[in-house]
């Protein structure tokens, strides 16, 4: 049986909060500085838009020159990948390729953005070359997490293609960074977590239903998504950094219908909504329900201010029960819609 992810004295209070409308950002001017974060509002500002279903392509390759791929895609037109910040990996053995070693004709299996530009031949910015394809398995599947749930057997379901896969990875699967040398394991995949999974089987149903024993995590690019109300009418930005979709706290939590204060004296964001508090220290990746803030759950990332405004995982409100996935190239948190930046 699944249960909802929870951890600690979380578990028991924040199920007990329903979900209201709206949502939004922090302006949390007095915190003077505290706290800490790897990214300034002048690199959010050019981060680019957020990309949840990259499309994809069987092709033939072409050539490759200056860092650009042209393949033969199976409709017969040429396509030129810019592959600069492309994952190149060999999807046998999941150690980084060498886009220079491949040959004319050779098969490759490509993810790349929906944005394609009608020159002749047609270009786009490729996120990942799978190489060394076989005809007995399917070639890894770049994914991101949309949502994420913690099961009783220690495995993790993630909610992925706009809602329409749900893979369950084993508690014992093997999972691997990507050209780094970070520990990582089921546990590292959040709600905005791009990752590589193989499995060659989805149950015919929908969502379809699929299990995967091996996972890649590779370094997570920076991106950006917009921040909708439920009349459609945008308050703020949110971003994906380090692999974890951060939101500003305060206007999300009061249109989540949740009362916002500030404990200057233990630098914590307090959220409240009927009698039992969750505690937000900055600088710290541990959230607390109730007065005792010892303990608490890991979300993935450290809460942080910038420019006066305090961040926290999306996740956060998730575990406060509040609806939290992606549909359809949006993120929904509630009635909130985080809705990816038009290029």
């Amino acid at each position: 049986m699944m249960k909802r992810t929870m951890g600690g004295v979380l578990a028991a209070a924040m199920m007990m909060m329903s979900a209201l409308p709206a949502a939004g950002a922090v302006d949390v001017s007095h915190l003077n500085g505290t706290g800490s974060s790897t990214l300034t509002q002048a690199a959010a500002d050019t981060l680019p838009s957020l990309s949840v279903a990259p499309m994809t392509e069987l092709a033939t390759v072409v050539s490759y020159e200056n860092g650009d791929l042209t393949v033969k895609t199976a409709d017969g037109d040429e396509l030129v990948l810019h592959t600069e910040n492309a994952i190149v990996m060999d999807t046998q053995t999941a150690a980084a390729a060498d886009l220079s070693a491949l040959k004319a004709g050779e098969s490759v299996y490509v993810y790349h953005d929906e944005a394609v530009t009608m020159s002749l031949p047609a270009q786009t910015t490729a996120y990942a070359v799978l190489t060394n394809l076989t005809d007995k398995h399917a070639p890894a599947s770049l994914l991101t997490a949309e949502a994420v749930q913690k099961n009783d057997d220690g495995s993790v379901t993630v909610t992925c293609q706009s809602g329409a896969l749900h893979l369950t990875i084993a508690k014992d699967a093997s999972v691997q960074p990507f050209m780094t040398r970070n520990i990582v394991t089921v546990d590292d995949i959040h709600v905005g977590t791009r990752f590589l999974a193989w499995f060659d089987v989805a149950a015919t149903s929908y969502p379809a239903q699929a299990a995967a024993d091996r996972v890649v995590i590779p370094g997570q690019e920076d991106s950006r998504f917009l921040v909708f109300s439920k009349d459609g009418s945008q308050l703020t930005e949110g971003c994906v950094a380090d692999g974890v979709a951060m939101i500003p706290v305060r206007k999300v939590a009061e249109n989540l219908g949740y009362k916002v204060s500030w404990d200057g004296k233990t630098q914590t964001v307090i959220l409240k909504k009927g009698e039992t508090p969750i505690n937000v220290q900055l600088g710290a990746d541990r959230y607390h329900a109730g007065n005792d803030r010892t303990g608490g759950v890991s979300l993935g990332a450290a809460s942080y201010e910038i420019n006066g405004t305090s961040w926290v995982p999306a996740e956060l409100f998730q575990l406060a029960g509040e609806t939290i996935s992606f549909s359809n190239g949006s993120l929904t948190l509630g009635s909130l819609m985080l809705t990816a930046v038009a290029e």
